[in-house]
């Protein structure tokens, strides 16, 4: 019962930071922090807080896989050159559009850094729970 609460007051808190025009980034710390606030503030032991903290961290990474899915540049210059009927990339401007955003100087959310930290949080899951 206590995930489900978690589930929606996590669901809620994301909600409200997203109403704010502020960059992705900016929103994801928010949300971050907010979060472990709230996790730490109405936890009274360690057992729970660090159950509360990894069902946080399951939450935040759908999330985000929900935000690049949703915002991927793939999919969108799929979809914009099918509704302009205009030719689809090919291979090679896929290609270059990736080496674009793995560029470690892209300050997108949907950069090198994101993916790498996840990458690594999605290995230390998996070492520890297979």
């Amino acid at each position: 019962m206590r995930l489900i609460e978690l589930f929606f007051i996590f669901s809620f808190l994301t909600i409200l930071i997203n109403l704010i025009k502020i960059n992705p980034r900016e929103k994801m710390i928010i949300n971050m922090f907010g979060a472990l606030v709230l996790i730490f503030k109405f936890n009274d032991n360690v057992d729970t807080m660090v159950i509360d903290i990894f069902f946080y961290l399951c939450f935040l990474y759908v999330i985000l896989n929900i935000y690049t899915t949703r915002y991927s540049s793939i999919r969108m210059n799929l979809m914009s050159s099918m509704m302009l009927k205009k030719k689809i990339m090919t291979e090679n401007e896929l290609f270059i559009n990736r080496m674009k955003r793995f560029n470690k100087k892209n300050k997108s959310i949907m950069s090198f850094n994101l993916f790498y930290i996840t990458d690594k949080l999605v290995k230390i899951f998996r070492n520890l729970l297979i």
